[in-house]
C-alpha cells in the first residue's frame, strides 16, 4: 500500500504524461505480477487504479481504513490461501460487473441543468446513489463481508450472493475497527447504507421548500429527517468514496 502511494507520488513529480505513468506502473506494480507483459497490456488499468487511489489518499480518514482493511485481507490470505483463493475467484464475476456498471454510470451520467426544478435534480441525485449502491458498492461489499465474516468465524460464507445490503453489514465493524462505520453509515446524517439504498430506489422522499428534502426510512417503524440539497450531494461524495475503499 505504501508502495503504490509512493507511486502516485513519483509520478506526479515526474510530470503527467501517459509515458511516465506507464514507467511508474511498471515499477511499482512489477513485485506484485508474475508475467512482465501483464504490465504492458494492462497497462491503462494498473494507471487508472493509481489513480483511483490518489482519490481515496486525498482524505485521510478513507485512506486509514482502506489499509485496514488491506491489512485484514492479507492476513486472512495467509491463514487460508485456498479457502481465500476461491472465495475471491467466486466473486470475480460480481466485482467484474461493479466495474462496468460503475464505468457506465460515468460514461452515460447527464447532470440536469442547474435551472430545473429542484425535484427534478433531487431525482436525478437519488438515481445516482440508487444505482452506485445497488448496481456497484453491493458487489463490492460482498468481498469485504466475506474477510470480516471469516476473520469473525474463521470460515469464508458461502451465501453472500444471496445477502442484501443489510444482511452484509453486521459482522464489518468488529472485524475491520470502528472506523468501518463509514462504511455502514453515512457521517453526517447516521443513516444506513442499506436505507439509503432503499429511500433512493423507492423515491420515499418529498420535496419540502426550496431547499430541503424530507427522506421517510424504516420497515416497522418509519423515520423522518430532512435535509438539504447540499447536504444530499455530501452523501453522495460518501457514498463515492466508500466504493473507492472497496
Amino acid at each position: 500500500m505504501n508502495r503504490l502511494t509512493e507511486a502516485i507520488n513519483k509520478a506526479h513529480a515526474f510530470g503527467q504524461t501517459v509515458e511516465e505513468w506507464d514507467a511508474v506502473v511498471g515499477e511499482r506494480f512489477a513485485p506484485y505480477v508474475s508475467r512482465k507483459s501483464i504490465l504492458s497490456r494492462d497497462r491503462e488499468s494498473f494507471r487508472s487504479e493509481l489513480l483511483n487511489l490518489n482519490d481515496v489518499e486525498a482524505v485521510p480518514k478513507y485512506a486509514d481504513l482502506l489499509r485496514r482493511i488491506v491489512r485484514k485481507y492479507r492476513r486472512n490470505i495467509r491463514a487460508d490461501q485456498a479457502a481465500a483463493l476461491r472465495f475471491m475467484a467466486n466473486g470475480f464475476e460480481g466485482t467484474c460487473r461493479a466495474d462496468e456498471h460503475w464505468m457506465s454510470l460515468f460514461m452515460t451520467h447527464n447532470p440536469v441543468l442547474q435551472s430545473s426544478s429542484l425535484y427534478d435534480q433531487v431525482f436525478q441525485r437519488f438515481g445516482l446513489l440508487e444505482s452506485i449502491l445497488e448496481g456497484s458498492y453491493k458487489l463490492y461489499l460482498r468481498i469485504i463481508y466475506g474477510f470480516a465474516a471469516r476473520d469473525c468465524s474463521g470460515q469464508f460464507p458461502s451465501d453472500v450472493g444471496q445477502r442484501d445490503l443489510g444482511n452484509l453489514l453486521s459482522p464489518i465493524p468488529q472485524a475491520y475497527t470502528s472506523r468501518a462505520h463509514l462504511l455502514i453509515e453515512d457521517p453526517e446524517h447516521g443513516i444506513q447504507v442499506s436505507q439509503w439504498r432503499n429511500i433512493a430506489a423507492h423515491k420515499s422522499f418529498t420535496v419540502t421548500s426550496e431547499n430541503e428534502v424530507e427522506v421517510t426510512f424504516g420497515r416497522s417503524t418509519l423515520t423522518s429527517k430532512r435535509i438539504d440539497f447540499a447536504a444530499l450531494g455530501r452523501v453522495l461524495d460518501w457514498a463515492k468514496h466508500c466504493l473507492g475503499n472497496l
